[in-house]
């Protein structure tokens, strides 16, 4: 997230790739990507995305690809050279040229400024934490909601999930957006708007293009969808140019200025970032974490940014690739190598290079110190979260709040480990504003489905375990 922002949805992945098989002297690229993981698989066989990618030469021209979700994860949908419509399977590829595939992956919880929401695994929403905007979807404005609820009007599975400052927005087995919470931006995307107007219930939200949307992203007072054919639209609060285009802001979906190749997006408080196909370049918009619009270009149209181009320039096919978060003012990314590096406001320790106070980096990347065989990073509003290959957690920056899980309240600017729930296994990361939240491998008295475990401020009850009390280490959540 961010400091009322979430990745949840909201974040951008590059999750590797891949992947070739090639028919008659052309090659198909695999890349999986999102705040998830899963594997992907084909008929013939020849694609075999696991934890890798393989190779395999092929002499038919036809494939028929076919995605999953881990036990932390949701398939959301395929986009690129057979787009389809979200979570629905088989893609099917005519490879007669070379050819690109995306697979979208969500993670099960995503934490927004004050409230939290998970994708329980019968495919319905539940939200928890403050509700004085509707953003736990229950169709009042009650708040605070210590306890899950189900959001209230989707009939259908969801397959993304995201949680921004005071809203919420999801994708359905379909690919249908729906969205809920604070709507005085135009942030909920359903043509409506109004200083303190809410929409305690999902309402429908119709993006401009015919392709499906494979993933969604919320930001503090802004919502952006990725697009199957890699175009993104966005929609609400465009007062730092954070919705990708020039004028006002938007109560419906309004396509980013200039960008066309998408294959994963993440949302900040008031700024936004597209990965793109092209050699996984980035591209942003909006108020980026060195405090100033984007360089070279009038506020709010997408430009590069530096420190994430270089970021980029070491990832390519067949390499783990990276993962990229927005946080409040900062913003993290796994490397090539499962090492990770941050960028922006660092006065709380959130970079995780060794320093506090006036040491912002503001124009290149500095590498989280002591961090190894990442594969998955979360940036909170002061803080940041990174899963760890093994199914273990590491967490920097404001503790204050108990937010890095570790048992104490100090800031930190290193990793420090979280105090882990025994006998688990970590599959996914999520940071909000002042608070984090895991999925967690089930113990056997607890069947097959993955637990949810959060810790850090609960004065809204956003921890889920009934109580207001704030957490230093994970506690469960109940009634999922």
């Amino acid at each position: 997230m961010r400091p009322y922002a979430t990745a949840a949805a909201t974040a951008a992945t590059v999750f590797l790739s891949a992947l070739s098989a090639y028919a008659g002297g052309a090659t198909l690229v695999v890349q999986k990507l999102g705040t998830g993981n899963g594997t992907v698989g084909s008929n013939p066989p020849g694609i075999n995305c696991g934890a890798t990618c393989s190779a395999t030469d092929k002499t038919s021209t036809s494939f028929f690809l076919t995605a999953n979700g881990d036990a932390g994860s949701v398939f959301s949908g395929f986009g690129g050279a057979c787009a389809t419509i979200g979570g629905v399977q088989p893609c099917t590829v005519q490879l007669q040229q070379d050819a690109q595939v995306e697979a979208h992956f969500s993670t099960r919880v995503a934490v927004g400024g004050y409230h939290t929401c998970a994708i329980r695994i019968d495919g319905h929403v539940l939200c928890w934490g403050r509700n004085s905007d509707g953003q736990t979807g229950n169709g009042s404005t009650t708040t605070p909601v210590v306890r899950p609820e189900e959001v209230q009007g989707i009939n259908n599975t969801v397959v993304a999930i995201a949680t921004g400052g005071y809203h919420s927005c999801a994708i359905t087995l379909g690919s249908k957006v729906m969205c809920w919470g604070l709507n005085s931006d135009g942030q909920i995307g359903a043509g409506t708007w109004g200083a303190g107007h809410k929409e305690p219930a999902p309402l429908s939200v119709t993006l401009s293009s015919p392709s499906p949307a494979v993933a969604i992203a919320s930001g503090g007072y802004h919502t952006c969808a990725l697009v199957a054919d890699g175009t993104v639209e966005c929609w609400g609060s465009n007062s730092k140019g954070q919705l990708g285009t020039s004028g006002g802001s938007r109560n419906n979906p309004t396509p980013v200025t200039g960008v066309n190749s998408a294959i994963a997006i993440s949302a900040g408080d008031d700024f936004t970032c597209a990965i793109l196909r092209e050699n996984n370049g980035v591209k942003c918009w909006g108020k980026i974490p060195n405090e100033n619009p984007v360089p070279a270009n009038p506020p709010g149209i997408p430009g590069d940014l530096s420190p994430a181009i270089a970021i980029a320039s070491g990832v390519g096919v067949g390499e783990q690739g990276f993962f990229l978060d927005l946080g409040g003012h900062h913003a993290c990314a796994v490397l090539s190598g499962g090492t990770a590096g941050c960028w922006g406001l660092g006065g709380a320790g959130q970079l995780g290079e060794g320093r506090f106070d006036s040491q912002d980096e503001l124009t290149g990347v500095m590498t989280v110190k002591s961090l190894n065989n990442a594969i998955r990073i979360a940036a909170g509003a002061y803080h940041t979260c990174a899963l760890i290959q093994g199914g273990t957690i590491q967490c920097w920056g404001h503790g204050g709040d108990g937010e890095l899980g570790n048992g104490g309240s100090n800031d930190s600017n290193v990793p420090s480990k979280l105090s882990a729930p025994s006998g688990r296994s970590a599959l996914g990361v999520a940071a909000g504003g002042y608070q984090s939240c895991a999925i967690m491998s089930p113990l056997p008295s607890e069947g097959p489905a993955p637990q949810v475990f959060c810790w850090g401020n609960n004065g809204d009850g956003q921890l889920g375990d009934g109580t207001r009390s704030g957490r230093s280490a994970p506690v469960q959540v109940t009634g999922l």
